[in-house]
């Protein structure tokens, strides 16, 4: 069993691993900077990673998966195996923007003048300085806010980003003044601070991506109503972005289905190894 153990999973993973830091190293895809990037992320993913390793640990303790037939025939358990890393990754990545996913999917979409006094909303409007603007960090031009870094996988991939989309940013720095999303009635006031710029139209430079908001430009902020002024700002946009719609749709869709995929694959190991 120990050695069933060891050939068919430990170093099976430890390939995966040593892998996984190749590319990283000599393709400059950056996937274990990426992964940890913040303390949230990194604590999802080796939390992950140990429960997967846990769980099949304890079926080869409890049971006798049944060996690999060939050198291209997988097992049931092994394919119970690959639904559970599945559905782990999906359930973690589900899970951690979930409350974000579903607070865009369901924001009110409004004009400044016509923000309510509670809720969630999402106000769309033109971008106007409140007290002047602030330089961009890598295009050194005039913005309201803005954010630059490395793409995840550097210039390979910059070329051919699709910059509307979440990248993920490495090293980025950031600036911004407080500035007001206005129609031709009013104006909401929106402190970027701790807004997330995700979800802005950007602009590849070699392996940097820079995201702003440029006086004058169109964008939808979402946040929470609060007596007729937006607080809370959670995300701002370009209008009419797709990918904050797509990402408020998948996100929660991904959180649902991915606990099904671990218990899919957890029943099949348990039925397979003879545990259950």
């Amino acid at each position: 069993m120990l050695s069933g153990f060891l050939w068919d999973f430990a170093l099976p993973f430890a390939l995966v691993a040593v892998l996984l830091a190749a590319v990283d190293r000599y393709q400059d895809t950056r996937l274990l900077a990426y992964l940890s990037a913040d303390r949230e992320r990194t604590v999802l993913f080796v939390g992950g990673i140990a429960l997967v390793v846990a769980f099949v640990a304890s079926t080869y303790a409890l049971g006798s998966p049944p060996p690999l037939e060939g050198r291209y025939d997988f097992s049931l358990y092994h394919v119970g195996f690959a639904v559970l890393l599945v559905g782990v990754f999906m359930t973690g990545h589900g899970g951690r923007h979930y409350a974000t996913a579903t607070t865009l999917r369901d924001a009110a979409h409004v004009a400044p003048s016509d923000l309510p006094t509670e809720g969630t909303a999402a106000v769309t409007g033109t971008a106007e300085p409140v007290a002047g603007t602030v330089t961009a960090p890598h295009s050194g031009e005039s913005a309201l806010v803005a954010e630059a870094g490395r793409l995840v996988g550097g210039e390979t991939y910059a070329a051919t980003a699709d910059t509307s989309r979440a990248q993920q940013l490495l090293d980025a720095e950031r600036v911004g003044v407080p500035f007001e999303v206005t129609d031709e009635y009013g104006g909401v006031r929106v402190d970027p601070d701790a807004v997330s710029l995700a979800f802005l139209v950007g602009e590849t430079d070699g392996a940097t991506l820079e995201r702003r908001v440029d006086s004058g430009d169109e964008v939808t902020v979402v946040g929470r109503a609060d007596g007729g002024r937006l607080v809370d700002p959670l995300v701002v946009a370009h209008a009419g972005n797709p990918s904050l719609r797509q990402f408020a749709t998948n996100v929660p869709r991904v959180a649902t289905l991915g606990p099904v995929l671990v218990l899919l694959g957890v029943g099949v190991m348990l039925l397979t190894a003879g545990v259950v």
